[in-house]
């Protein structure tokens, strides 16, 4: 069985919890057992899409604001998105500098 946000309710007993404001938007995931990497993935690219300008290469940076904009049950969970975040950035800025050959 599959919750609504991709979590597997298979009987694990650890509960994870991460709520993302965006806009008028309110998401939040309850899953049982460790949070997928999907949730943390989407939860980062939402960031990064509706706030480009507020990210930087700089993880303490990004955990700092990333802090601000979501509510997470734990340190981890939090560091997990900064850190995508930060990858996203670094990702995005990597491909501006590189020309494209043809």
């Amino acid at each position: 069985m599959v919750d609504k946000c991709g979590g597997s309710l298979s009987g694990h007993h650890h509960y994870a919890k991460l709520s993302i404001n965006i806009g008028y938007v309110l998401v939040e995931c309850q899953n049982m057992g460790n949070i997928k990497t999907r949730m943390i993935k989407r939860t980062a690219l939402q960031l990064v899409d509706s706030y480009p300008e507020l990210f930087s290469k700089d993880f303490a940076a990004n955990k700092k604001i990333v802090s601000q904009l979501i509510q997470a049950d734990s340190d981890k969970t939090l560091n997990k998105v900064a850190g995508y975040v930060t990858r996203l950035v670094r990702r995005k800025e990597r491909e501006k500098e590189t020309p494209v050959e043809v």
